[in-house]
């Protein structure tokens, strides 16, 4: 099982690398996608590669939603559910 720090780690690599982003450093809570230079290619890549990489599903609309509407914090708390649900299936 992987816990709810790996999640969010490995989420912010994967945010990182879709803003094309070369900091080795976490996402900060607060960071919203689109204000850090994000657009909705960068949002698609970024939601295809976290089913992906992380082996969850999460409906895309709840994704895309969180991600233009929510923060960070938001989206690594939606993710960390999504795992939580494949984990315990």
């Amino acid at each position: 099982m992987t816990s709810h720090s790996d999640t969010r780690e490995a989420l912010s690599r994967l945010w990182l690398n879709a803003l094309d982003s070369s900091a080795e450093e976490q996402v900060a809570d607060y960071e919203r996608f689109f204000q850090c230079g994000g657009n909705s290619i960068a949002a698609i890549k970024l939601y295809m590669e976290t089913e992906e990489q992380l082996a969850v599903t999460i409906d895309s609309a709840e994704f895309l939603g969180t991600l233009a509407e929510g923060d960070f914090g938001d989206l690594a708390r939606l993710t960390e559910a999504a795992a939580d649900a494949t984990a315990s299936a």
